[in-house]
């Protein structure tokens, strides 16, 4: 009894509240640090495996491009707006640009190129075509001038058409170009709207009138109705 008494009793002085308060404070410090340690591990676990934010933006991309390119079905290409010819020709002064018939008042001649309203000497030769107007069959208004009563005279009966007749024009290609008579009206020599441009294939003939004067411009206007 007394030996276990004093085990007892020694036992007692190792574990004085002193001890007993070093102990705790050290499984304090232990549970502490090894809390550390696991929460350093679990950041640096979540940081190698969740993406970065540049990689995920970047990831949508990567699979666009790794896409074949044959998955990518494009629109097909609009086909190209086809729009009317130049109005500018490349014809010189003088050049034969085409020809001109008119059946109904006996018109059949060489059409040659006048570069300009004050170009005289192709005018003497025959009926033209006035420079940087639409060619026969554009689209624009293909203005022609001939004289009525002096020189070849081409336009001498030009008076006599009337809304219906046909004008037929050629290229040098021999295509043909009929117009139809819209209107004829007598305008002064300064009237030079009518050689204005038009939207559509027409056609302008001028003339001196009346016959023997060269005081007023006899018009007459016309639209494409055929080519071949």
């Amino acid at each position: 009894m007394e030996r276990l008494t004093s085990v007892a009793s020694g036992d007692n002085k190792i574990f004085s509240p002193v001890s007993k308060l070093i102990i705790v404070f050290s499984l304090a410090v232990f549970i502490f640090i090894a809390s550390l340690g696991y929460l350093a591990q679990s950041s640096h676990s979540n940081t190698l495996d969740a993406p970065s934010a540049a990689s995920q933006a970047a990831e949508p991309e990567q699979k666009a491009e790794s896409q074949p390119a044959s998955s990518v079905q494009s629109e097909p290409a609009p086909p190209p707006k086809i729009g009317p010819p130049s109005k500018t020709s490349n014809f010189y002064s003088g050049e034969v640009v085409g020809r001109i018939v008119i059946p109904s008042v006996g018109v059949d001649s060489a059409l040659l190129q006048m570069a300009h309203v004050d170009d005289q000497p192709p005018l003497d030769r025959g009926p033209c075509h006035l420079g940087k107007t639409a060619l026969p069959g554009q689209a624009g208004n293909c203005v022609l001038a001939g004289h009525r009563s002096t020189f070849t005279r081409p336009f001498y009966r030009l008076g006599e058409l009337k809304p219906g007749d046909l004008i037929l024009l050629y290229d040098n290609l021999g295509r043909e170009y009929g117009y139809v008579v819209d209107r004829s009206l007598v305008v002064s020599p300064n009237d030079v709207w009518v050689m204005d441009p038009t939207p559509g294939p027409t056609v302008t003939l001028i003339t001196c009138h009346p016959i023997g004067s060269g005081r007023y411009r006899l018009i007459i206007k016309g639209h494409l109705v055929h080519s071949r």
